[in-house]
């Protein structure tokens, strides 16, 4: 059994990086649907691998599995030479090669890792070298027709990582040729090879030495020296502790466990191999098995039959191997109940199962054991005979020296009911001889002394921990001590703080008394004051109304003047009147209007003065007025200037700019620029002045009021005379708000 676990856990350590890529990878036909949905890139190279990797770790090797895993490697080879990636071209090559051996062609596998390899020789890259035979070596198939083949990777391997300093991996590798020859049976050449790994290990301070300790306890087992069999299975636990890497606790708890079996100490394996049951990766049936068999020969023979079938209950096996050991426990069990004929069934589907496996091993020779040995029990002699010979005549190394022992017991009692006493005499002295080099009373009083020591390890362990506890709770007792004088000074403090407090309270509070009266005095004032402010707003909204109302009266008397008068200039000056008077009346209708009595709102304002003065002059669609506007406000004493500027502006252009009736347009923009200044820009595409205007010349009133508005706004008056005409104003406004633009139209450019 021993020969077995080490088998099967060489293969663990080697196919952990698929099996655990399998676990997470999703279900084939997902990645199916992903891979056509991806383009031909590195992209679409990861998954044909992935989906290679699924196959790889499907049960069982079954050629449609391995040949769709093959055909994927392949796939992923060809796209990954098309797209010139020598990254996805090597790992190409590696799954290749791996696919290759576990179809057991060993050449092929070997050519596709030998591509790889050559390329690292060809840089003189011997770490990654040493790496890739090591890789090599792990994946190549076990078998008796390639151990020495593999050996010779690992010691290449060794030679490149002991020419580049690596020493880690250089005794890595030496651990790994000993687990080789422990496979071929060679056990004494193993154990010298460990034992000199373990020495590296400890000259270069390299603390994890539980994975060789594991194997120094198998080869020891098998070697039937179980003192030093569970010294090093002890030693193994307690390096694995101290560093804390657990990843194979399940691996070593279960070696333990059948050291401990092996020395006939069931109570101690059961509770290992418990252990190991709950640090399991996925199924692990062997150390189920190994439990129900601990729990029958305590005779919880029951607890064992419940153990089982919940097992094939709720995880049913898959695998031949795994198939196999439930068949082995479950007779077991059906034995300890006395029911005979279910019990060999068991053991006969245990014996079909192992059967159908593609290489013999330990475990073989376990089967034919357990099949011969029920036999015996049973009293069928001549069914056991053919069984424990072949268990007895199994190959080197593949049969535990105890197991031995017991298989040349049961030919004795085989041979002595067929009469053949020669025989049975013979198969008694063998066992008395292998008896006697397990079980000896230095043995015996070794392996009771290691277990001592290691009962006596933890006890001082639990020693320390109850002293570490006592410093700990003395420590927290002085502490609750000084928290407790600082809390007694820090109530004193707080009651000097307190009285201190409510002193200031009380002269707080008498000044919170002054400040009420205070504030009461000045809230009235404030009413008083806001009543006067109500009081003055209401009264300027009626002032602002009744000289808009005024104003409007004025408009009307001259109105009516205009309809005696026959003298065109007469009339065309009552007009402009009318229009600048307009335009003041439009400010203080916007001022009583507004809930600001101090602001007009330019854009409204100007857009109402210029609908005013197209009504007024009848323009029609013939000249077009743009508005440019942001949104500004300006108080009355830039207001009106502003307002009559623009209405001389307007006005002008509109009589004199577009001649004959002509079509034309005025662009009229009012915006913030640097330094809380406003332009104010009127703009036509008329016909503009004469060439020979000379502005400061020019004596008319229009003229004379924008310049004199401008120079009341304290701002710059200009006229530019090109492609028509332009009068810029600008002047300094604090109380400009500046937003988006108010626009009517498409801009338009002068």
């Amino acid at each position: 059994m021993a020969k077995l676990q080490s088998f099967f856990s060489a293969l663990l350590f080697f196919l952990l990086p698929v099996m655990v890529q399998a676990q997470t990878l999703g279900s084939p036909d997902k990645l199916k649907v992903l891979l056509y949905k991806t383009p031909a890139d590195s992209s679409r190279v990861k998954l044909l691998l992935e989906l290679c990797s699924y196959y790889l770790a499907r049960p069982e090797d079954f050629k449609p599995d391995l040949d769709s895993a093959l055909y994927y490697s392949q796939q992923a080879m060809a796209l990954s030479e098309a797209l010139n990636d020598e990254k996805w071209i090597e790992e190409s090559s590696w799954m290749i090669g791996y696919c290759h051996f576990k179809r057991r062609e060993v050449v092929q596998g070997r050519e596709a890792f030998m591509q790889v390899l050559q390329k690292y020789r060809d840089n003189g890259d011997k770490a990654s070298e040493g790496k890739a035979l090591m890789t090599m070596a792990y994946h190549m198939f076990w078998s008796n027709s390639t151990y020495d083949e593999i050996i010779s990777y690992f010691e290449q391997a060794r030679a490149l990582f002991g020419q580049v300093g690596d020493t880690i991996q250089a005794t890595d590798a030496l651990r790994k040729i000993a687990e080789i020859h422990k496979l071929q049976g060679k056990l004494d050449e193993s154990e010298e090879e460990a034992l000199e790994a373990i020495g590296q290990y400890k000259a270069i301070g390299f603390r994890n030495l539980h994975y060789t300790y594991n194997l120094l306890a198998e080869i020891s087992t098998i070697k039937g020296n179980l003192n030093n069999a569970l010294y090093y299975g002890l030693e193994m636990i307690q390096s694995m502790e101290e560093t804390c890497d657990s990843i194979a606790a399940h691996t070593f708890y279960y070696r333990l466990a059948m050291i401990y079996r092996e020395l006939g100490q069931t109570e101690k394996s059961v509770e290992f191999f418990k252990k190991s049951y709950s640090r399991r990766v996925g199924e692990n049936y062997a150390v189920a098995c190994a439990i129900a068999k601990g729990l029958l020969k305590l005779g919880r023979s029951q607890e064992a039959m419940s153990f089982v079938q919940n097992i094939l209950t709720t995880e049913p096996p898959v695998k031949i191997y795994d198939k196999s050991l439930l068949a082995y426990a479950l007779g077991d069990c059906y034995y300890a109940f006395q029911q005979y004929d279910q019990a060999e069934r068991s053991y006969l589907e245990m014996v079909e199962q192992e059967s159908l496996l593609k290489y013999q091993n330990s475990y073989t020779s376990i089967v034919n054991f357990i099949m011969g040995q029920f036999y015996v029990k049973t009293h069928h002699y001549k069914k056991a005979e053919p069984y424990l010979k072949k268990a007895l005549f199994s190959p080197k190394g593949t049969s535990t020296i105890h197991q031995l022992e017991e298989t040349n017991l049961l030919l004795f009692k085989v041979d002595s009911a067929a009469g053949n006493y020669l025989s049975a005499i013979r198969h008694m002295q063998q066992f008395k001889i292998l008896h006697d080099s397990i079980f000896n009373e230095t043995k015996s009083r070794q392996i009771e002394e290691l277990q001592i020591q290691y009962e006596t390890k933890n006890k001082e362990r639990d020693i320390k921990l109850l002293q570490n506890t006592g410093s700990l709770q003395e420590s927290r007792l002085r502490q609750a001590n000084l928290v407790k004088n600082l809390t007694f000074c820090g109530g004193v403090l707080l009651l000097i703080i307190l009285g201190l407090v409510y002193n200031r309270f009380r002269l707080k509070q008498r000044s919170s008394r002054q400040l009420e009266l205070q504030q009461i005095e000045i809230n009235q004032t404030n009413n008083t004051l806001q009543t006067l402010l109500d009081d003055k707003e209401r009264l300027l909204r009626e002032i602002h109304h009744r000289v808009k109302n005024n104003l409007q009266i004025v408009m009307s008397l001259l109105n009516s003047q205009s309809v005696f008068l026959d003298n065109d200039t007469a009339l065309a000056a009552i007009r402009d009147s009318q229009h600048r008077i307009q335009s003041i009346s439009l400010i203080h209708q916007k001022l009583y209007q507004s809930k600001d009595i101090a602001l007009i709102d330019m854009p409204t304002y100007i857009r109402e003065l210029t609908d005013y003065l197209q009504d007024s002059f009848d323009t029609g669609k013939t000249i077009r007025l743009d508005l440019q506007i942001e949104s500004v406000k300006l108080d009355v004493t830039h207001a009106v200037p502003v307002g009559l500027i623009l209405n001389e502006a307007i006005s002008n252009t509109i009589k004199y700019a577009f001649p004959n009736k002509k079509a034309g347009a005025v662009a009229i923009s009012m915006c913030h620029t640097d330094d809380n200044h406003c332009t104010l820009k009127v703009a036509d595409n008329g016909i503009g002045l004469p060439l020979d205007f000379d502005v400061d010349q020019c004596n008319s009133l229009g003229m004379s009021l924008m310049k004199g508005l401008s120079k009341q706004l304290q701002g710059n008056f200009e006229l530019t005379n090109e492609k028509g005409l332009t009068v810029t104003v600008t002047f300094e406004n604090q109380r400009v708000v500046k937003s988006d633009f108010l626009t009517d139209g498409v801009p338009w450019t002068a």
